[in-house]
């Protein structure tokens, strides 16, 4: 009995070695060593696809040769003018969420006293013209409308925001 416990700790240093051993093998073994890498899916390739991949990691890539194409440009502005304009709306009411959220409390009253403001009406009509008229315009027309839009959108929200944030200092100060 007292053999067998004494070659239990030496049985489980010999398992952790192997064990030890076995991973590091594991991990400095490529992907050519017959494992698959986790997470993709698995793709026939040829020899040439792993000699390309091979001799693309680690190499800087180079701006020779790339032309910008019209059709292929992702920025903001490549965008169609109805899409520029949802996303200005979207990002516009994400802001207004975040406020309520973040000053629940007087959030409603911050936003009765922004409505009473002057220039958010004359913002909010002007907004209207431009609703109406969108409509009929073409693509042209409506790109150049697109910024005018974005303006008064920050516009707005910034007269909101420092509303929100006076109401919250006001309900502040009040409490102490």
């Amino acid at each position: 009995m007292l053999v067998a416990l004494a070659r239990r700790p030496l049985l489980s240093g010999f398992l952790l070695l192997a064990s030890i051993c076995i991973a590091l093998a594991w991990l400095f073994s490529g992907p050519d060593a017959g494992t698959k890498p986790s997470g993709r899916a698995s793709v026939g390739r040829g020899e040439a696809g792993k000699s390309a991949a091979k001799g693309a990691i680690g190499k800087p890539r180079s701006l020779q040769g790339l032309t910008v194409d019209d059709k292929s440009d992702i920025s903001a502005d490549a965008r169609s003018p109805n899409v520029r304009r949802d996303s200005i709306v979207r990002m516009g009411v994400g802001e207004v969420q975040e406020m309520n959220q973040m000053n629940s409390a007087v959030f409603d009253d911050a936003v009765k006293q922004w409505n009473a403001q002057p220039r958010v009406k004359a913002l909010v009509a002007e907004w209207k013209e431009l609703e109406e008229a969108w409509k009929t315009r073409d693509d042209e027309a409506k790109a150049a409308d697109v910024p005018r839009m974005e303006a008064m959108w920050k516009e707005a929200i910034g007269l909101l925001r420092k509303e929100v944030e006076k109401s919250a200092r006001e309900a502040a100060g009040g409490v102490k």
